[in-house]
């Protein structure tokens, strides 16, 4: 007896996967829950979506949402320089949302030859696309050599401390080029600001906040060099 009850519970089983599969097999063949609409969003300081990016998420509609693997287009994504992270959402019967997080640079940096960007501790180099799309933020000029360097070790302490201060300054501010200068030294080094509407050049060799950077900018009396340090300017001479 008890033999036959396992039979039939065998059976049962089998029955109950086939109907299952059956019945998944025909829900992904209906048309009914093909993506019909794909929704796209981002967070960061992006101006645009990068071509990487783009290809993965064109030509998704059309495809049926039942069976549709986020978990290779999440990682996908993922791939993409200057993806943080993604995330995908199904919304029956034909929506999908796409969300992807990109890498929250706060400073670009150029050389003759490369591109960099700069968030949070890491400094990375980039495509010239990439570093075109984050185009609100400010660009510092540096040398290949030390941004190899340092791409390659990560952020020496004074490095990071110009980075704090140059990453705050807003797109419109009256300061243009940005130029560092370092010797592969833990010191702040130098950071020259060009400030064209006054004529006048900054040269900062000591670690210094934002807030005395704009007070700095309010002292300013005629073109020239100046020496700025946290408790004092020095103006050397007119330009």
């Amino acid at each position: 007896m008890m033999r036959k009850k396992r039979i039939k519970l065998v059976f049962l089983i089998l029955f109950v996967l086939i109907l299952v599969g059956a019945l998944a097999a025909a829900v992904s063949n209906l048309s009914f829950f093909d993506i019909k609409e794909v929704q796209f969003s981002h967070n960061g300081t992006v101006s645009g979506v990068p071509v990487q990016v783009q290809r993965q998420i064109t030509g998704l509609t059309g495809r049926n949402l039942f069976s549709f693997n986020t978990g290779k287009l999440k990682k996908n994504l993922e791939k993409c320089e200057g993806v943080s992270s993604a995330s995908i959402e199904k919304y029956y019967p034909s929506e999908l949302r796409v969300f992807v997080e990109f890498e929250p640079y706060t400073v670009r940096f150029v050389t003759g030859a490369s591109f960099y960007c700069a968030a949070e501790g890491k400094f990375s180099e980039v495509s010239e696309e990439l570093f075109k799309l984050y185009s609100q933020l400010p660009v510092v000029e540096i040398s290949d050599s030390y941004a190899r360097f340092t791409a390659k070790w990560g952020m020496e302490e004074g490095f990071a401390q110009m980075v704090s201060l140059v990453g705050r300054i807003p797109p419109k501010a009256l300061i243009s080029d940005i130029k560092y200068v370092n010797n592969n030294s833990n010191r702040f080094g130098r950071v020259v600001m060009t400030i064209p509407s006054l004529n006048a050049e900054l040269f900062i060799e000591d670690p210094i906040t934002y807030e005395r950077l704009e007070e700095v900018l309010e002292q300013i009396d005629g073109g020239g060099w100046y020496d700025v340090h946290a408790y004092k300017l020095v103006k050397h001479r007119e330009t």
